[in-house]
């Protein structure tokens, strides 16, 4: 469940990532 969790995690992170990036972009 650990390892699932994170990778959960770091599909957020990364989400938000682009979205900021998108704003940057915009």
């Amino acid at each position: 469940k650990a390892a699932v969790a994170q990778m959960i995690e770091i599909l957020v992170e990364k989400n938000h990532l682009e979205e900021e990036w998108n704003k940057l972009w915009l």
